[in-house]
């Protein structure tokens, strides 16, 4: 009875502590520019190694960023990605295979809204 009992426990455990979340995402960044709405496309590929989110992300698969500083932490992931001209803060919640939040240009720039979905799992 204990073991099942264990079992049981283990297997909520798992199931609660969340998905990996390596492989590549697809989904697009609504925001404004000078004034304008646009909808960008973007692409993510990650790796997640316990807590700790790598990889890259871009506009298209041959125009990537590399991720710095992500952290999963339950159901939300932080990052920043240096696009050159300036650093990307995101912070999104992952609901199964999609993500959404908002990311933001610099420390205390304008947010925007951010939505993926994975396209590709690695194993």
């Amino acid at each position: 009875m204990k073991s099942i009992l264990l079992s049981l426990l283990l297997a909520a455990a798992w199931t609660l502590s969340g998905a990996d979340l390596t492989g590549k995402w697809s989904g697009t960044v609504d925001m404004k520019q000078d004034g304008d709405a646009q909808t960008i496309p973007v692409v993510m590929i990650v790796k997640q190694d316990g807590k700790t989110l790598t990889g890259t992300v871009g506009p298209e698969d041959d125009a990537q960023h590399n991720i710095q500083k992500g952290v999963v932490d339950g159901d939300t992931v932080t990052m920043e990605v240096d696009g050159g001209e300036a650093i990307y803060y995101l912070e999104l919640k992952v609901d199964g295979d999609q993500m959404s939040g908002a990311a933001k240009i610099g420390a205390d720039g304008e947010k925007m809204k951010i939505a993926l979905k994975r396209v590709k799992q690695d194993t």
